[in-house]
């Protein structure tokens, strides 16, 4: 198995008003489209559609209706996912489209008490996938436990320890501080935890800002200075301004942007971004190869409505041939 990934998944209701005369909200939506989406899922779908067929989704729902949505949506996709029903309710996020502007609202379920306990679950998904990679996409604060122990050092049935590239994408609640002590505490611990398990941490610009800022770190490399054996990986994207990779060499690989591309909606770039990047390092692809990849495919997505909508590779491919650009 090439890829682990947890821990987000989601209903999206996506939801399209035209603009009246008089520039007001149209009660009636003129499309309505409802689809299974989320972090987790969106990179994913990525990964499946880059050619990588050995992916397991480890994703925490509830026990509800909206669950067995997303089972469904998981078997026709062909996603091969072991849903955990560990919320109050299932996430769903409903995006409204209105003309060139668009809004995001999120629902998400609270976990349950004691349901986090259920770690030999996790660990013997791991036992069971070995994978290459594992990946936590998403990562608030609440689920922090999950991919704490996905990320743990798990041997296998033999005894031996299982290796693995873990990657971590931390939500903002994760990063910023709360108003709450308590919570704040537990915050910073969970995040320090995770970090001292990563080998590369993917963050967007404002994401790596609020992290530098509230643990009061003074440059890249004393941040990979926390992760894994002391030299984590750093992805930073960068929207219009495309990404840099910090290789820790203290090497820093920068990837341009395709900013000729309409966007239409730019929920999922980031995670399409991740998913392709994923696929090519688990096709041993150069790094630069794998960033300019990764900026197409994610330039292709916010031409199109929907977080899960990621191109197939030929379509990445015959993008990149058009519109090839270099890395530097």
């Amino acid at each position: 198995m090439s890829v682990l990934l947890g821990v987000s998944a989601n209903v999206e209701v996506i939801v399209k008003y035209p603009k009246s005369t008089k520039d007001k909200m149209v009660l009636s939506p003129d499309q309505r489209i409802c689809c299974v989406a989320g972090s987790s899922v969106n990179v994913g779908v990525a990964l499946q559609n880059a050619g990588i067929s050995s992916v397991k989704l480890l994703v925490t729902t509830g026990d509800d209706d909206n669950r067995a949505t997303i089972s469904s949506a998981m078997a026709q996709r062909e996603l091969d996912a072991y849903l955990l029903p560990w919320r109050n309710m299932t996430n769903v996020s409903y995006s409204l489209i209105r003309g060139d502007e668009s809004q995001l609202l999120c629902f998400k379920g609270d976990y349950l008490p004691g349901k986090l306990e259920e770690h030999a679950v996790i660990e013997g998904q791991v036992r069971q996938i070995r994978p290459r990679f594992r990946v936590g996409t998403g990562v608030q604060i609440a689920d922090a436990p999950v991919i704490h122990t996905m990320f743990g050092a798990i041997r296998d049935d033999e005894g031996d320890f299982i290796s693995s590239t873990n990657v971590l994408n931390p939500g903002i609640s994760l990063l910023e501080a709360h108003s709450d002590p308590e919570i704040d505490f537990r915050r910073l611990e969970s995040l320090r935890n995770l970090l001292q398990r990563t080998n590369i941490l993917v963050v967007n610009q404002r994401e790596l800002n609020a992290l530098l800022a509230n643990m009061n770190l003074g440059s890249i490399r004393e941040l990979q200075s926390l992760g894994a054996d002391g030299s984590m990986k750093v992805l930073v994207t960068r929207s219009a301004d495309g990404a840099i990779l910090y290789n820790g060499d203290p090497e820093e690989i920068p990837v341009d942007a395709f900013n000729h591309v309409e966007v239409v909606d730019p929920v999922g770039a980031g995670d399409c971004f991740l998913g392709y990047f994923i696929a090519m390092l688990v096709q041993n692809a150069p790094v630069h190869l794998a960033l300019e990849t990764a900026s197409a495919a994610a330039a292709i997505t916010v031409g199109r409505v929907g977080g899960s909508n990621t191109p197939k590779l030929f379509e990445v491919q015959e993008f990149l041939a058009k519109h090839s650009i270099r890395t530097s």
